[in-house]
């Protein structure tokens, strides 16, 4: 006896998209990406700043090194020039259009300079923030005639090798060198100074963010109001205990220490004129 089998085929359809469930889908992605891009941006942000503080902790260790290598401790010299006539520039000197004294210009890039054999050939990268952009950048047009303005070299082809060198962070040049000032003493100023000479070295800003005024954490300040001190636009900045502290600008430039320095951070832990 034979028995036959039946089999049923089933075909099934693929169902196609209608216009509408298309574009409910691609509403809601839009919905979903706008939700999530400031999350994103902020974490990016994040990550950015905290490369930052990260290389300024290196540099610290770095600056600690160089003043263990030293029998009578020294802090870093920003005026390489001043000093030694084989050196000097006449353009070094000019009249400071905010004092009008014949002031020298403090050369930050010297900090590069004495501290890159502690850093194993990276130095650069270093000396590098990566959340510096735009108008907030050592590198950035405006920013060095800025600077230049305000007597400060970042930039230099120290090596002579084709390539400038610079740094994305502010050292100490704090320099008292005008014996005409109220409050002058040999005794005062952080560049070149023997630290056994700083009265808090603790609280000293070795180094920052280095166009301090115009802040590149928290709040991206890009086109800054003259004279207006920004409330959300924070800096990074290194105190002589190796500690890093990220402060808005107005805190940074109207604060004291807590053993009453005149305000402005890089008079912190040093410029005591009533003591």
């Amino acid at each position: 006896m034979t028995h036959a089998k039946s089999f049923t085929i089933v075909r099934s359809y693929a169902k196609a998209f209608t216009l509408i469930e298309l574009l409910v889908v691609i509403s809601i992605i839009a919905l979903l990406i706008s939700i999530l891009l400031p999350s994103l941006g902020k974490a990016r942000e994040t990550a950015l700043n905290v490369i930052c503080q990260n290389n300024l902790r290196q540099i610290g260790v770095g600056i600690q090194m160089y003043l263990d290598d030293q029998r009578d401790p020294t802090f870093l010299d920003l005026y390489p020039f001043e000093n030694d006539p084989r050196w000097r520039d006449p353009e070094d000197f000019e009249t400071n259009p905010f004092t009008g004294n014949r002031d020298i210009r403090p050369q930050r890039w010297n900090a590069m300079r004495l501290l890159e054999p502690y850093f194993g050939g990276k130095a650069q990268e270093t000396f590098d923030c990566p959340a510096a952009r735009g108008a907030s950048s050592v590198l950035d047009e405006a920013a060095r005639i800025d600077m230049q303005q305000r007597f400060m070299v970042h930039v230099l082809d120290y090596d002579e090798d084709g390539v400038e060198e610079y740094s994305e962070y502010w050292f100490n040049d704090s320099h008292m060198d005008d014996p005409t000032s109220l409050y002058y003493d040999p005794n005062l100023g952080v560049s070149g100074q023997k630290m056994r000479r700083i009265h808090h070295p603790e609280e000293l800003v070795l180094a920052a963010d280095a166009l301090d005024w115009i802040p590149r954490h928290r709040t991206r300040v890009d086109v800054k109001i003259p004279g207006q001190l920004s409330t959300t636009g924070a800096s990074n900045l290194l105190r002589g205990d190796l500690r890093v502290q990220q402060k808005a600008e107005i805190e940074y430039v109207l604060e004291s220490d807590k053993y009453g320095s005149i305000p402005t951070f890089y008079n912190w832990g040093h410029f005591y004129p009533d003591n």
